[in-house]
């Protein structure tokens, strides 16, 4: 008798198969079909896996979710649907893809947001100083064209 779930040969009056525990209900003398299909989903997830270092990680979630997605169709189709190596391989390229090339990633653009916090500093001092430029202009025009003595100019400018 054969197991309608995993395809293993069980004796004759077997009620549980032997390799997967499945309940075994009717006869099934008859060998199961050989037409199992390697599964589309496993096999997209392990080619965007492969992808996922030359596409800057954006295929390598995709390929952990359709991966999963894939393990679990296969576990349902009772036998008929193959490929839990490829699927696992997905996930496992996916998530190692993500490990190791996102601190690459971030190496590169922590030099960048550096620059930037620098470009933002002087210009925030460059909007200080033009403040205190216009403060003595102001001051200069309500003082007969007199600026601030050096030494009490922050005290008079407050």
């Amino acid at each position: 008798m054969y197991c309608p779930k995993c395809g293993a040969e069980n004796p004759d009056k077997a009620r549980i198969c032997r390799a997967c525990s499945y309940v075994l209900t009717g006869a099934s003398t008859v060998a199961p079909s050989t037409d199992t299909k390697t599964s589309g989903l496993a096999i997209a997830s392990l080619v965007l896996a492969i992808l996922s270092p030359f596409a800057c990680i954006l295929t390598a979630i995709p390929a952990i979710i359709i991966g999963i997605v894939a393990l679990v169709k296969i576990s349902k189709s009772q036998g008929q649907l193959k490929g839990n190596g490829l699927a696992t391989a997905g996930i496992a390229v996916s998530g190692i893809s993500l490990v190791f090339i996102i601190p690459i990633l971030l190496g590169i653009l922590m030099p960048a947001l550096a620059r930037t916090r620098q470009i933002a500093f002087r210009m925030h001092c460059g909007t200080n100083m033009s403040a205190l430029g216009k403060a003595m202009l102001i001051y200069a025009n309500d003082y007969d064209d007199k600026y601030p003595t050096p030494s009490e100019w922050c005290d008079i400018l407050m």
